[in-house]
């Protein structure tokens, strides 16, 4: 029988230059945690990864949403005036994080589920910064 245990001797090892005060930081996040000051840093460091990914599949979902085509044909404006009344509903119908249901349920300024909410708030920038008018023109009533 084979088991894949891990091994610190033989994992890949990196040397980081840390900036004045991020190792006491770390340190002291690791012994309230009763944790290695590795394990920290290795959690940081793969959150701060996930993040760029999730943001990454918001904007392509959002570059995405900005073309919604119905069957190949351009959206009907009174479509698109809908969804800029909620771009919620935008992001719930294209729901580019993958969220259940619940996740979606929507609160009074956003999202109930505090992750989808932040996943939402950088979705809604890209929103407004892409149905913002170009300089130089002005909306059309």
């Amino acid at each position: 029988m084979s088991t894949n245990q891990y091994d610190s001797r033989t994992a890949d090892k990196f040397v980081a230059r840390l900036p004045d005060g991020l190792r006491a930081d770390i340190e002291a996040a690791a012994n309230v945690s009763d944790r290695s000051m590795n394990s920290v840093f290795v959690q940081a460091v793969r959150q701060y990864l996930d993040v760029q990914r999730r943001q990454e599949l918001l904007l392509d979902a959002l570059a995405s949403a900005a073309n919604i085509p119905a069957h190949g044909d351009p959206m009907h404006i009174d479509d698109r005036v809908k969804l800029m009344a909620d771009p919620r509903d935008l992001f719930i119908a294209t729901n580019p994080i993958g969220a259940t249901n619940n996740e979606l349920t929507k609160g009074p300024s956003g999202f109930v589920d505090e992750c989808t909410h932040a996943d939402y708030l950088i979705f809604l920038a890209g929103y407004r910064a892409a149905i913002k008018e170009p300089e130089g023109t002005e909306a059309q009533p």
